[in-house]
């Protein structure tokens, strides 16, 4: 892990909102994430007036970019 932890307390809200035990969530690998969720999770590509400033920076900008997009951009280049 990085350094960062959650509290016991934050812990178990993740847990009783997912129905699964913190300790194997926290080692799920990306496609049980997602089967977990039922869909991929990606960035709002929705401009939202009331948060522009607010928050990430490059989602204001449009900066971030999904893996979806640049294999688009790359498949472009000959």
């Amino acid at each position: 892990m990085n350094g960062l932890s959650l509290s016991k307390e934050t812990q178990e809200n993740i847990s009783q909102v997912i129905g699964v035990d913190f300790a194997s969530i926290v080692d799920y690998e990306p496609l049980e994430e997602m089967s977990l969720i039922g869909k991929t999770i990606v960035f709002s590509k929705k401009r939202n007036l009331k948060k522009i400033g607010r928050g990430n920076p490059l989602l204001a900008r449009h900066k971030i970019r999904t893996l979806d997009d640049v294999n688009k951009k790359l498949s472009r280049i000959k």
